[in-house]
C-alpha cells in the first residue's frame, strides 16, 4: 500500500499533466485519508484556497463536470455556478424555515386564545395573562428553568394542558393572573416544544 507521503510525491510529480477535477478527486482522496488541506498545500506547493477552489467544483451538477472535461466550461466557471446554486439552495431552506416558524406560531397563538376563552377570561384579562406567562417564559429561558418536556414527545394542545394543569382550583383572588400565567407558560412550552415560538405565540396573544 502506498503511503500518503508518496500519495503525495506521485501527486506533486503528475499535477501538472492532470485535469483540475483529477486534482481536485486527488486532493479529497488525501483528505479522506486524513490529511489536512493545509499539509496538502504545504506538501504540494500551493495555496489552500487553490485546493479548496477545486474541492468544491466536486460539487457542481454532473453536466457541469461533463463541460468542464470537455472544454466547454472552465474550472472557475463550474465553481461560479457551484456557489451560486449553493447560495440559491440555503435561501430556498431559510425561507422554508421560516415559512415553518410562523405556520407554528399561527398554530400555538390559535390554540392560546382557544384556551383562553375556554377559561372564560375576557379581553383584558387574557391580554394579561398572555403577557405575564410571555414574560415568564422569557425569564425562564434567560435563567435555563424551563419546564420539562421530552422534546420527542407530541400531544395536541388539549392533553399538554390537562397535564400542566396548577394542582388545586384557581380563584379569582388577587393571585388568578399569576396562576393562569403560569399554566399558560408551562403548556404553551411544552405544546409548542420552542420557547421562543411559544414566546413569540404569546406576543400576538398578548395584542389581540
Amino acid at each position: 500500500m502506498i503511503k500518503n507521503g508518496s500519495k503525495i510525491s506521485q501527486l506533486q510529480s503528475n499535477w501538472s499533466q492532470l485535469h483540475d477535477l483529477d486534482r481536485a478527486k486527488a486532493v479529497a482522496n488525501l483528505r479522506r485519508s486524513g490529511i489536512s488541506i493545509r499539509s496538502i498545500a504545504r506538501q504540494l506547493g500551493c495555496s489552500e484556497s487553490l485546493l479548496r477552489h477545486l474541492l468544491l467544483a466536486l460539487w457542481a451538477p454532473a453536466v457541469d463536470l461533463a463541460a468542464a472535461r470537455n472544454g466547454t466550461l472552465s474550472t472557475n466557471e463550474v465553481v461560479r455556478r457551484t456557489k451560486a446554486e449553493g447560495t440559491r439552495r440555503q435561501q430556498k431552506q431559510s425561507k422554508n424555515r421560516e415559512l415553518n416558524r410562523k405556520r407554528k406560531v399561527t398554530k400555538a397563538s390559535k390554540a392560546i386564545s382557544d384556551w383562553l376563552k375556554k377559561e372564560h377570561l375576557d379581553e383584558s384579562r387574557g391580554e394579561a395573562v398572555a403577557q405575564e406567562a410571555r414574560s415568564m417564559l422569557i425569564a425562564d429561558c434567560a435563567s435555563g428553568s424551563l419546564p420539562q418536556a421530552d422534546p420527542r414527545v407530541t400531544h395536541p394542545a388539549a392533553e399538554w394542558i390537562e397535564r400542566c394543569r396548577p394542582n388545586g382550583p384557581i380563584d379569582d383572588g388577587t393571585h388568578y393572573i399569576a396562576c393562569y400565567a403560569l399554566w399558560l407558560a408551562r403548556w404553551s412550552f411544552c405544546f409548542c416544544r420552542d420557547p421562543h415560538i411559544a414566546i413569540d405565540a404569546l406576543t400576538i396573544v398578548g395584542r389581540l
